[in-house]
């Protein structure tokens, strides 16, 4: 399970799945609560797509997803999602706009409170690009 950190990595099971389950109890900035993959090779102008479900149990509440840099200055390529209590897949069509062979996909949950519930995250490089091929681990949670 060390290829997922930050602050927010909690995997836990139920019912025989295993997803990564966080409760952001003080909102702040969205950094502050963070689950990332890093050692992804990432170059300038690549698309790629990124796929998880997600839910909470506040009703409604944002977090920001999407692909970036592990170090300063953080550059990103990002989107802020809408997470309901109904269990949704979002798809995030992203195209880098930094260079680096240890970037990362990251969620930041911070800014609002509540549980946050993440599962089943797959980064695929576009067939276009080059890619198609699934580039990160364990994003079910399960190993």
């Amino acid at each position: 399970m060390t290829v997922w950190e930050g602050n927010g990595f909690n995997v836990q099971t139920d019912g025989g799945n295993s997803f990564n389950f966080v409760d952001v109890e003080t909102a702040g900035n969205p950094f502050d609560v963070n689950l990332s993959q890093r050692g992804i090779n990432i170059n300038q102008g690549q698309t790629f797509t990124l796929s998880f479900d997600a839910s909470t149990d506040a009703g409604t509440r944002t977090m920001i997803a999407g692909i970036g840099l592990f170090v300063d200055p953080f550059t990103n390529q990002s989107q802020e999602v809408t997470v309901t209590e109904n269990s949704q897949t979002f798809t995030l069509e992203l195209v880098a706009n930094f260079t680096s062979t240890d970037s990362r996909v990251l969620f930041d949950m911070g800014a609002d409170t509540g549980i946050v519930v993440i599962d089943n995250v797959v980064l695929t490089l576009n067939e276009d690009t080059g890619g198609g091929d699934e580039l990160l681990e364990n994003g079910d949670f399960e190993a």
